[in-house]
This record gives structure tokens, C-alpha cells and sequence, in this order.
């Protein structure tokens, strides 16, 4: 971490209190897992107060603008590049994620029946505009680390809920919505995990990585309380919606619980986002 560079510039100064908030942001020590919103706020306020322009860079900033305004073709190849850069870093991050290449899939079928609609459904399910959820998810996460046995059970047992509600929910929404264009009709997705569980059925068999179908019990099972754990054995037995025994190591149910919770949050964004830059880079192959 260091200094921020444009164009070939260095754009702040470095100081050692900088760099300690941009390594903190890197680390995740930045961000309280026991209050997550208002770390971050205090983060950016620090950030801000540190912020110093290096004085070459104003000097010369005008002349690199100049540049660019004068052959628009530099801006034009500029912005593709950073496109491109972007585009190649979300396929790294997710080169071993399986789950991000059926998103991706999924997006392509429902465009090649309605043109440009998954376009639409991305925007209206505000994976893209709304980081709170996902912050506080993330925090929830990290609450977890260095716990085992009965600890690890209760503290996901606790997240579970919030981490379906907020997340997950809004995401099987989503699939739901996708489902229904596909197959040309105008109904809306139900407001239950359950019953959305059902629409989105026929996708199974195309992109099963997708759906987890004890999504609901394991809602239902963590919110109602349908779940002991067994000190001689250390395993959670859980009760799903027909009354049927389930059995989890600690580590399984965090697995069970925290999967479907990165599907939902961070796979569908950087999905989502794949898709929103690839159409602008396209947008601007048109200039």
C-alpha cells in the first residue's frame, strides 16, 4: 500500500498514518464486526482528514486533462483499459468459484430471450447500489473466526436468520425473477423463502449450483429454535419443516449456513458486476 497514483503521478502524500488506514481497509481491521457501519464511517472520516494532494500532481494534472480532452481517442482507450482491468480482476477472484460461471450462464440464457433484461433485474435487485447488507454479513463472518464446539454453534445459530433474511432472500428473489423471464410470463416471485424455493425448480437442472434447497428448513430451524446440541458427540441435531433429524459437525453448519451466504453476496455481485462492465466496455468499442 502507498501512495495513490494517476497517470503516472504520485496523487497524495505518503504518510505513515495513510498508509496505516489503506493497509487496515486491506486487512479488514478496519471494520468492526461488532459495529460494522459506524467503523466504516469512522474509517472514511480518517481517510479524509489525511488526505494530501502532492503538489507536483496539481501542478501538472491540468496539462495530463489537456492531453486527454485533446485526443479523444486516449479517453476513449483509457476507460476501456480500466474496464478491462476490472473485468480481469473479478475473473481471478472467482476462477475456482463454479457458482460464478452459472451466473453468468444464467444471465446469457435469459438475455437470449429477452435482450437486455438481465440488465434491468440487476438494477431492480440493488446488489449493485446497496453495500450495508453485505457489510454487516461480512462482519458476521468474521465473528465466527477462532471459534469451535458449542461457541461456533450458538454464534451462526444467532447470524443465521439475518444472514438469510437480508441476503439470501433477496437473491433467490432475484433467480425467481429470472426464472419468469425466461419463460415470458409477468408473475411476481413470492415474498416467502419457501414458496420461492418452488418457482425457481425447473432452474435445478441447468444451474443447480445456484439453489440451495434446504435454504427454508434452515431458516425456519435456526429462527424457531428446532436445533440441540449434543455435548458427547459435538454435533447440532436439527429439526427441518416435515420434522426430519439433520446432524452437523459445527464446521458443517457454519459450511451449511456461510455458502449460501457468499453465493448470495458476494458471488451474485461480482456476477453482476462482470456483466454491467462488459456492457460498458462494449459501449465504448462503439465510440
Amino acid at each position: 500500500m502507498g501512495v495513490i497514483f494517476f497517470k503516472g503521478l504520485a496523487v497524495l502524500k505518503e504518510t505513515e498514518k495513510l498508509n496505516q488506514l489503506l493497509t487496515d481497509l486491506e486487512t479488514g481491521e478496519s471494520i468492526d464486526p461488532e459495529a460494522p457501519l459506524s467503523s466504516q464511517a469512522e474509517w472514511i472520516d480518517q481517510f479524509k482528514n489525511e488526505l494530501e494532494f502532492d503538489e507536483e500532481f496539481i501542478e501538472k494534472l491540468e496539462v495530463k486533462l489537456n492531453e486527454l480532452v485533446s485526443d479523444p481517442e486516449s479517453i476513449v482507450k483509457l476507460i476501456s483499459s480500466s474496464f478491462k482491468n476490472q473485468l480481469q480482476i473479478i475473473i481471478e477472484r472467482n476462477a475456482s468459484t463454479p457458482e460464478f460461471k452459472q451466473l453468468l450462464l444464467l444471465f446469457k440464457d435469459v438475455d437470449s430471450i429477452t435482450p437486455k433484461s438481465v440488465e434491468i433485474l440487476i438494477h431492480n435487485s440493488r446488489i449493485l447500489s446497496s453495500s450495508d447488507n453485505q457489510l454487516e454479513g461480512y462482519s458476521f463472518a468474521r465473528q465466527l473466526e477462532g471459534l469451535r464446539g458449542e461457541r461456533l454453534v450458538k454464534k451462526i445459530i444467532t447470524i443465521a436468520p439475518s444472514l438469510i433474511e437480508d441476503s439470501y432472500k433477496k437473491y433467490l428473489h432475484f433467480l425467481v425473477t429470472c426464472k419468469y423471464t425466461m419463460d415470458k410470463k409477468d408473475n411476481e416471485p413470492s415474498n416467502k423463502i419457501g414458496v420461492m424455493l418452488n418457482q425457481v425448480t425447473s432452474l435445478k437442472s441447468k444451474y443447480p449450483l445456484l439453489i440451495d434447497s434446504d435454504i427454508a428448513w434452515i431458516r425456519n430451524s435456526t429462527a424457531h429454535r428446532n436445533w440441540k446440541y449434543i455435548v458427547e458427540t459435538d454435533m447440532v441435531r436439527m429439526t427441518d419443516n416435515k420434522e426430519n433429524a439433520h446432524y452437523f459437525s459445527p464446521e458443517e453448519l457454519m459450511v451449511k449456513i456461510m455458502q449460501p451466504f457468499l453465493i448470495s453476496s458476494r458471488v451474485f455481485h461480482d456476477a453482476s458486476l462482470y456483466y454491467k462492465l462488459n456492457l460498458l466496455d462494449s459501449s465504448t468499442k462503439k465510440i
